[in-house]
């Protein structure tokens, strides 16, 4: 959802004399907790978010801080939101095609750093919960009505259940939404993790598995098995995740996949089950493979 005052924000960004040389404003990123604007003035560009939410404001800041990159932060607010601004980070989504072994490495080691930041308990939010999201499937899928969701519910999600993995509570801090609209890649193949608003307890396997599904087509109805193992493999040279872990990643992935899909009701149309069950199809695929090769 667009911010619905960027006339009057621009006004307050203008005279609050945040910028001296500014010269334009334009919203990027659309959606989530915050609001994100690119900032242009004749001596760079500005990366500004706006976020209501004090807990995740004092969050970022402090992620940000540790990553000495926070250029400026003002006390002043606009209307309920808190402004924090640094500078701009040009890039572009991740891709498959920019996964080389020295990517992966650089990301790794990026990803590494995070989680040996000193981040108050507060900010964290507790492990997922396998048990609960498991109990809300299954209220779930008890309200459908189509022929489909049921043959969903018989067929992909009894077969599944029987082998949901509830790991032991894990200390370790993950990202939480690990998807490739949260990851920039620069001109030099630099990656930059944005949007730690998510962060929680858990696996690097659950951020991790959710990345590979998502860059080897297995979010779509078809995926690729051979780059969803070569991604796997070469991550596993950096960050040694056994393979329960990254079974217990792509159940966090599907399961999550399947709670989002039933509990949205543009979701229910004949065409969009469809392409659920399709979609569903490939946690099999993907298990297989871990079977199979681990």
């Amino acid at each position: 959802m667009k911010f619905s005052d960027v006339d009057g924000l621009q006004k307050f960004v203008t005279e609050s004399h945040f910028f001296p040389d500014f010269i334009s404003m334009n919203e990027i990123y659309t959606g989530g907790s915050s609001y994100n604007f690119c900032i242009l003035t004749q001596s760079g560009k500005y990366f500004m978010k706006l976020c209501k939410n004090d807990k995740i404001f004092s969050k970022l800041k402090c992620l940000y801080l540790f990553h000495n990159v926070l250029h400026k932060v003002k006390n002043e607010t606009f209307g309920q939101y808190k402004i924090l601004i640094m500078p701009f980070i040009s890039g572009q989504k991740i891709h498959y095609r920019h996964c080389s072994n020295r990517f992966i490495e650089n990301l790794c080691s990026a990803y590494q750093k995070v989680q040996t930041c000193q981040i108050n308990a507060d900010f964290i939010a507790p492990m997922r919960n396998m048990q609960q999201l498991r109990s809300e499937l299954e209220t779930l899928f008890q309200a459908q009505k189509s022929i489909l969701s049921q043959c969903i519910y018989k067929n992909i999600w009894k077969l599944m259940e029987t082998e949901v993995l509830s790991l032991a509570e894990s200390k370790a801090i993950i990202h939480g939404d690990f998807t490739a609209n949260n990851i920039l890649v620069t001109a030099d193949e630099q990656p930059y993790i944005l949007d730690w608003e998510q962060l929680r307890y858990g696996y690097a396997a659950e951020d991790f598995a959710c990345l590979a599904l998502e860059l080897t087509g297995f979010r779509g109805l078809y995926g690729c098995l051979s780059r969803f193992e070569r991604i796997m493999r070469e991550i596993n040279k950096h960050l040694n995740i056994s393979p329960q872990e990254w079974f217990y990643g792509v159940q966090v992935f599907y399961l999550s996949l399947l709670q989002r899909r039933l509990a949205n009701r543009k979701k229910q149309s004949w065409r969009k089950q469809l392409c659920l069950w399709l979609i569903m199809r490939g946690y099999f695929r993907v298990c297989r493979l871990l079977q199979t090769r681990f």
